[in-house]
């Protein structure tokens, strides 16, 4: 098990910390909505961002205990999240109009909107995860070719290659610096 140590990363869009002792390189991120996290809305939505889905009357379907959930708990302010044991009981509160959008991760909201005429994925995310590799402190040589091998991974499109390939719509593979 690693002991984490403070160190601050930045990345694409977001900037988090590490506390312990591991040097990290970055592997990707997965965009999330209010389609983890961003959102899918009805034909017949006027939301164009996920920060509009933020206001009194809009009733958001999500997955109960989902981490996407969990996330978007804390940052709601005014709109009613709507719950739903798994992922096909929360879409059909978006088809069957009982709610204004469906807050998931991107890959899960591009797969159920292409089954509901007129939906869409809002275009913003209300959440990124990020993956990443971490090397103990003090493993220069390990971190180096980690880092490396990756980087050559994301020069090449071979990692992109890879994500299209396991069919993970929605994943997206971070820039180089």
């Amino acid at each position: 098990m690693l002991t984490l140590a403070q160190q601050c990363l930045a990345f694409p869009r977001q900037r988090f910390a590490l506390s312990g002792r591991v040097s990290t390189s970055a592997l990707g991120q997965t965009r999330t909505s209010v389609d983890v996290c961003d959102t899918t809305v009805s034909a017949k939505s006027t939301l164009e961002k996920a920060e509009d889905a933020d206001r009194p009357g809009v009733r958001i379907a999500v997955v109960r205990a989902h981490a996407s959930t969990i996330a978007l708990e804390r940052m709601v302010k005014q709109a009613q999240l709507v719950y739903a044991d798994t992922y096909d009981p929360t879409f059909e509160l978006l088809r069957s109009g009982n709610v204004e959008a469906f807050a998931s991760i991107r890959e899960i909201l591009v797969q159920y909107s292409s089954q509901f005429s007129g939906s869409r994925v809002l275009k913003d995310s209300y959440l990124t995860n990020l993956a990443g590799i971490a090397v103990p402190k003090g493993n220069a040589g390990r971190l180096s070719f980690v880092t490396e091998f990756l980087s050559g991974m994301k020069r090449s499109g071979a990692m992109q290659r890879l994500v299209n390939e396991a069919g993970l719509r929605g994943v997206e593979v971070a820039e180089e610096k």
